[in-house]
C-alpha cells in the first residue's frame, strides 16, 4: 500500500484540483475541506486524497431527485475516465469504504 504524505505535505488536498470545472468547483473545495473535520485523522487524510484524486481525473457533483452524487465526466477532453465501468470499479474499490462519510459530507456541503 502506498504511503500517505505526512500532514505538512497535504495542503494541496484543501483545494479543488479542477477549478476549470467551474460549475461545482466551490462545492468540491468545501467537500474536500470538510474531510479534515472527520474525527479519525487517518480516515480524514485517506478520504481527502481519494476525493481529490477522482476530482482531478474528472468527476462532478451532480444533483438528482435522490440528492447529490459523484458522477464521472465521460467522453470529454475535461476527463480522463475511459468508461463508466472503470469509474464504477474505482468507486467501489476506493470510495465505497467511505460511503457513509461521503453521503454526510455531500449533504453538508450541498445544503449550506
Amino acid at each position: 500500500m502506498p504511503q500517505l504524505p505526512v500532514e505538512s505535505d497535504y495542503a494541496f488536498l484543501l483545494t479543488d484540483p479542477r477549478p476549470d470545472l467551474v460549475k461545482d468547483s466551490k462545492l468540491w473545495s468545501r467537500l474536500i475541506r470538510e474531510c479534515i473535520f472527520l474525527p479519525d485523522r487517518r480516515k480524514a487524510l485517506e478520504l481527502s486524497f481519494r476525493l481529490w484524486t477522482i476530482r482531478s481525473i474528472g468527476t462532478i457533483i451532480r444533483w438528482t431527485h435522490h440528492g447529490s452524487r459523484l458522477e464521472p465526466i465521460l467522453l470529454s477532453p475535461d476527463s480522463a475516465w475511459p468508461s463508466q465501468e472503470f469509474y464504477d470499479e474505482m468507486k467501489d474499490k476506493y470510495l465505497k469504504p467511505y460511503a457513509a462519510e461521503i453521503r454526510t459530507l455531500l449533504l453538508k456541503v450541498t445544503t449550506q
